[in-house]
């Protein structure tokens, strides 16, 4: 398994790679699990990407805002 994270040009990428036997030709599958993910990176305006053709790939790409970030649960607001 191979977990990359980089942050470049205003970007967060993040890469999830293993080597197992994967979907092939066929399309990946939303369950929850996927659908919910997709679902929180979209709500960080960024993207996500599912590929089982070798393996499995997650691929995520957030914008990286300063300042535009707030934490509702961290004390120092």
């Amino acid at each position: 398994m191979t977990v990359l994270f980089e942050a470049a040009n205003g970007w967060l990428h993040i890469l999830i790679r293993d080597n197992g036997t994967g979907t092939g030709t066929e399309p990946v599958k939303y369950g929850y699990g996927l659908t919910q993910m997709e679902e929180n990176v979209r709500s960080l305006h960024g993207t996500v990407r599912f590929d089982g053709t070798e393996g499995f790939v997650t691929e995520v790409r957030i914008p990286l805002e300063k300042g535009e970030y707030k934490d509702e649960c961290d004390p120092r607001g």
